[in-house]
């Protein structure tokens, strides 16, 4: 008798493993064989698939002008941006560098104005960046000045923040000009 109950227990603890293991095998083996075309939709559904396809397209961005506050201290950059989404978008922070596109001379720090921006889907709105230079920035624009010559500006290493979401880039995204000084 004694080895017959631990022959049962044995079977029992056995069978009851095996039950474990075929109730959690068998949802995945179920997905497998639904999505066996297409095992990334094991991941992610269709629907995320094709909201992360709508994401690949930008915002298109266009050079509007410039308005020049003072040659001495700062000017406003005005960008239009096209919302490519089928939903609006809101950008509430941009910041990015500027440089003397002659000299290379770091020119200041360009910042948004007037955020949040909201965009409606498939819409235009106007960005507003206020250039403010530094010490070398107000040197290179006052020499621009002086001598009659247009500015030209490299905007580089951006970071925006469109619906919470912070992307930076680090290289030349824009040359911005002429810019007339005088």
């Amino acid at each position: 008798l004694c080895n017959y109950t631990r022959y049962c227990n044995m079977n029992a603890g056995y069978t009851i493993f095996m039950l474990f293991m075929l109730a959690s095998a068998a949802p995945v083996l179920v997905a497998v064989t639904v999505y066996q075309d297409n095992l990334s939709y094991l991941i992610l559904p269709p629907s995320a698939w094709e909201t992360m396809q709508d994401l690949q397209v930008t915002p298109h961005v266009t050079y509007l002008g410039y308005e020049v506050i003072d040659p001495n201290q700062s000017l406003r950059i005005f960008f239009e941006i096209h919302n490519p989404y089928n939903i609006s978008i809101s950008i509430t922070d941009v910041s990015m560098q500027s440089y003397c596109h002659e000299h290379g001379a770091y020119i200041g720090t360009a910042c948004g104005e007037g955020l949040p921006l909201n965009i409606a889907a498939d819409e235009n709105g106007t960005l507003s960046l206020l250039l403010e230079f530094t010490m070398n920035g107000k040197n290179d624009v006052l020499g621009h000045y002086n001598a009659g010559d247009d500015l030209y500006l490299d905007l580089k290493n951006v970071n925006v923040v469109i619906q919470g979401v912070e992307a930076s880039y680090s290289g030349d995204i824009f040359e911005v000009g002429p810019i007339s000084l005088g």
